[in-house]
């Protein structure tokens, strides 16, 4: 699962460094005056930022979801591990009560 999370990261920002280059590579060769191509470089970065922007809201959100998940399991197997304890702890307090004391066995 690990490998798989690195496999994608290494992927998006490869296309993220990908898209960049073939962007500014764009921009650089043609011909458009210095004044269009600046606004064009404006155009791009605000729309990288604002898929950045996006990508992060959704990384945070399914952060947020796999947190909520995985707090919903633990207390699930809290829950579990106490009543089976408690049931435990009731056998043994059974078993012992129905087991002679030791001082019995010494005056019979």
């Amino acid at each position: 699962m690990s490998k798989h999370k690195n496999t994608t990261g290494t992927f998006l920002l490869g296309t993220l460094i990908g898209s960049l280059i073939g962007g500014l590579t764009g921009l650089l060769m043609a011909p458009r005056s210095g004044e269009e191509t600046q606004e064009m470089i404006a155009e791009k970065t605000e729309d990288l930022r604002l898929e950045a922007e996006k990508r992060i809201d959704e990384s945070r959100q399914l952060t947020l979801e796999k947190y909520a998940e995985a707090r919903n399991t633990v207390a699930e197997w809290l829950a579990t591990g106490s009543e089976i304890l408690t049931e435990k702890s009731q056998e043994i307090e059974v078993e012992a009560s129905k087991k002679p004391n030791s001082k019995e066995k010494a005056v019979a």
